[in-house]
């Protein structure tokens, strides 16, 4: 299970399940993910994403990479940053996790890997692209092929996602 920590647009929010989800997904003995929707757009917001995750996971090891979710491409241009900045601040991202001792992975649509990320052979990417059969060409390690999944006990649809390599 790869679930939000949390948000952060002008700050940080914890998801109001997310310590409740964690702890249950342990008991069950699942592996574990979890990724941050964010609307950073300065090296100094990502770092404090990448330092907020680090404090909220406080040490707890993860089977799954911490995702980096950034989806206001509908409203870009209100951030005054660029498609290069954007890909900088994933690097920045990956950087400063990599510090404090978790992985990441870059989560993204179909669209938007194509004309705005700059993914490189060695980032590992969560593809969201819901059709029966994705003609990405990229490289991608899962695949969100749907958010209308049910799951039993969970009584709101879900996403499901296909894992296709080891972690």
């Amino acid at each position: 299970v790869i679930m939000r920590i949390g948000y952060f647009g002008d700050e940080h929010d914890i998801d109001k399940y997310f310590k409740q989800n964690f702890e249950n997904a342990k008991a069950a003995g699942l592996e574990i993910g979890v990724y941050i929707y964010t609307t950073a757009n300065s090296e100094d917001d990502v770092k404090a994403n990448a330092k907020w995750i680090y404090e909220q996971l406080g040490g707890q090891k993860l089977d799954f990479p911490v995702v980096f979710d950034w989806e206001s491409f509908g409203t870009f241009q209100k951030y005054e940053m660029s498609i290069a900045d954007l890909n900088h601040y994933y690097e920045v991202f990956d950087a400063e996790m990599k510090n404090y001792g978790y992985s990441t992975m870059l989560y993204s649509s179909k669209n938007f890997l194509n004309n705005f990320w700059s993914v490189k052979e060695d980032y590992p990417v969560w593809l969201a692209h819901y059709v029966d059969d994705t003609d990405y060409t990229g490289s991608y390690k899962m695949w969100q092929m749907s958010s209308h999944g049910t799951i039993p006990g969970i009584y709101a649809p879900v996403d499901l996602n296909i894992l296709y390599t080891d972690r």
